[in-house]
């Protein structure tokens, strides 16, 4: 079985000039993420497609939901860039993460 990972990025709004500046740790690049469980928690980024079948970025992981896809604390309309969300689910042989859960962070 494949290795569970966590991945987290944090995002701080509204410094400086009223510039937006996403802070990211610094992670270990890698040609594919590992296959397996994996939770990525950060602002949504280069976000397409359609509800159900979304495609986005955390820091670095690439993210993928469809109809199977459970979102909590919101719906799969509510996705837009720079939204701050927690994902779980598996990664595949591509290094796609496929969301299994969304869990909107919502003020």
């Amino acid at each position: 079985m494949g290795r569970r990972m966590r991945l987290v990025a944090a995002s701080s709004l509204g410094l400086g000039f009223g510039f937006g500046v996403a802070l990211v740790p610094a992670v270990a690049q890698q040609e594919k993420a590992p296959q397996g469980e994996m939770e990525v928690t950060g602002p949504v980024t280069n976000l397409s497609g359609t509800c159900p079948s979304l495609q986005f970025t955390i820091a670095t992981q690439q993210v993928t939901t469809d109809a199977n896809t459970e979102f909590d604390d919101g719906t799969c309309d509510a996705i837009v860039n720079g939204l701050a969300v927690e994902v779980e689910g598996m990664v595949g042989s591509d290094g796609v993460l496929a969301a299994e859960e969304v869990d909107l962070k919502v003020d």
